[in-house]
C-alpha cells in the first residue's frame, strides 16, 4: 500500500481535441517567443563582439609598438 490515489475521469473527444490544439497553438507561440529572444540576444550581443575583437586587435598592435620601441631604446643605448 504505498497510499497512492488515482482518479480517472472522462473527457469529450471534443473537448480533448480542443485542448489538443490549444496545446499545439502554444508549443507554436513558445517557440516563437523562444526565437524571436535569441535573435534578439544575437543582435545585441554582435556589436559587443565586434567592439571585443577592436579591442584585441589595438592591443596587439599597442604591445607591438612597444615591442619596437624598447629595441630602439635598447639600440640606441649600446651605440
Amino acid at each position: 500500500m504505498s497510499g497512492e490515489k488515482r482518479q480517472y475521469v472522462r473527457v469529450e473527444d471534443r473537448e480533448l481535441r480542443r485542448l489538443r490544439e490549444q496545446d499545439r497553438r502554444l508549443r507554436s507561440l513558445l517557440q516563437a517567443v523562444r526565437e524571436q529572444a535569441r535573435r534578439e540576444f544575437q543582435q545585441r550581443l554582435a556589436p559587443l563582439e565586434e567592439r571585443a575583437r577592436l579591442q584585441e586587435r589595438e592591443t596587439q598592435r599597442l604591445k607591438t609598438g612597444l615591442r619596437d620601441l624598447e629595441r630602439e631604446t635598447t639600440r640606441a643605448s649600446v651605440q
